[in-house]
């Protein structure tokens, strides 16, 4: 199955992630191993040029470096998301969707509601707390900082958390 890969010359991590169907993380590593050369926006950001990234998906199934690491999405639905604003006057919750989960961190995908991308724009949300009440996947309540987070075409938000 060929990627739909955006027809502009540079593309962002999270839609390099999309096309080879893994994690915003990875394409981190990928770029720290070599594998992945970006280009530096003048704020600092990562984009990678479509030309390379189109040869790297035609090479991905002949010894490329490149895989595609899941057959299928891991999703853990349930899990209730609170938001804490930096003057802790008001917590805001949220469903979620944690697509990825480590000792160190953790992927979660969030609907863009009550202005929450807005409240990312401003730098408002310091704070992340997971709550564990249908489904336990954990013990206790974790709570993290906001590494990164993306905002994909159909308003959802996907958030690296790192655990405290």
């Amino acid at each position: 199955m060929n990627p739909q890969i955006p027809q502009r010359p540079f593309l962002k991590a999270s839609e390099v992630a999309r096309i080879f169907n893994v994690n915003h993380s990875t394409v981190f590593l990928w770029v720290r191993k070599g594998i992945l050369r970006p280009n530096k926006t003048l704020g600092g950001n990562f984009r990678f040029s479509r030309d390379h990234i189109v040869k790297l998906w035609e090479k991905k199934g002949e010894g490329s470096q490149i895989r595609n690491k899941r057959k299928e999405k891991v999703h853990h639905d349930g899990f209730v998301v609170s938001l804490k604003m930096n003057d802790n006057t008001k917590v805001t919750y949220y469903s979620a969707i944690i697509t990825d989960m480590s000792p160190q961190g953790l992927d979660l995908i969030i609907e863009n509601k009550n202005g929450l991308k807005d409240q990312l724009a401003q730098d408002k949300v310091k704070e992340v707390a997971i709550l564990n009440y249908q489904n336990p996947l954990f013990k206790e309540k974790l709570t993290g900082t906001i590494k990164h987070y993306d905002v994909f075409d159909d308003g959802r938000i996907t958030m690296g958390v790192s655990l405290s």
